[in-house]
């Protein structure tokens, strides 16, 4: 859900403590999220983890390392 997705991304770091839901609307645009609502809520859904890792690493750079060696959304490293 969006308020949830501010809110996390709000409490992930200093950095991020004021962003705004445009600002973090539009990076996650970028990042090839959509914005979808199921009737009563607002969400993003995420392209496929591969999608969103090669398009992160087209932004920060190609010297990146994962913390998890996970091939898809919702996996638990092994």
């Amino acid at each position: 859900m969006s308020e949830t997705l501010i809110e996390d991304a709000k409490s992930h770091g200093p950095r991020n403590k004021y962003i705004t839901p445009e600002e973090l609307a539009q990076f996650v645009k970028e990042m090839g999220c959509t914005h979808k609502s199921n009737g009563k809520k607002w969400g993003w859904i995420f392209p496929p983890l591969a999608e969103a890792r090669s398009t992160w690493l087209a932004r920060a750079g190609n010297t990146w390392e994962w913390l998890a060696d996970i091939e898809d959304w919702g996996e638990k490293p092994g």
